[in-house]
């Protein structure tokens, strides 16, 4: 199994980075868990393929494991996917729950 990604210097999570950080933004627990490094970031490629599947599974691991060392409030993963596929719900959650292909996105 691959080690969890670090993709914080990645373009997007950057943006999300800033996106949390801006007084605007209303989520105390975002923010703290941002504050004390406890996001973890991927980005992927598509949402509609599993091409990240083998990088967001370790990462989800690793939040359940070090949550279970240090069970404080706010830890956290984001993923992200540098393609805008424009799905409507009914298709993100299909593609959150089912392993999609790209024909049925």
């Amino acid at each position: 199994m691959l080690p969890p990604a670090d993709d914080r210097n990645h373009l997007l999570a950057q943006r999300f980075d800033a996106f949390i950080r801006d007084a605007a933004f209303p989520c105390l627990g975002a923010k703290s868990a941002l504050a004390k490094g406890q996001i973890q970031m991927v980005v992927g490629r598509d949402m509609r393929l599993a091409w990240d599947d083998l990088r967001i599974y370790p990462n989800l691991l690793d939040l359940a494991w070090s949550y279970s060392r240090e069970p404080t409030l706010f830890h956290s993963l984001a993923v992200q996917f540098e393609e805008d596929s424009g799905l409507d719900e009914e298709r993100f959650e299909r593609c959150l729950w089912v392993a999609p292909r790209i024909a049925d996105a």
